[in-house]
């Protein structure tokens, strides 16, 4: 297994599994530049601003609209309402 960490601390976190899982976003979509195409699973652990970028993830839904979203059910409606696609929210049990 191999990562990237993007950033970590209280200013944004996010990390990449193995060039396509995306561990927590909560930087910027430029931040993401180099590896946003790669993607294939973004995993969010909790909503707090710097894992979560309501701005980052509705651009990447937009972007990429056939992105997975996996998470815990109590984000799901926050997802939602970053324009993610019900059908492309994995929750996770």
């Amino acid at each position: 297994m191999n990562y990237n960490i993007i950033a970590t601390g209280s200013s944004g976190n996010a990390v990449v599994l193995n060039n396509n899982i995306l561990i927590d976003c909560g930087v910027s979509l430029k931040t993401l530049s180099d590896v946003k195409k790669q993607l294939d699973v973004v995993l969010l652990t909790h909503i707090h601003s710097d894992h979560f970028n309501k701005t980052t993830i509705k651009n990447l839904a937009a972007e990429r609209p056939t992105l997975r979203f996996a998470c815990c059910e109590w984000l799901v409606s926050d997802l939602l309402e970053c324009g993610v696609s019900a059908r492309n929210i994995d929750v996770m049990k």
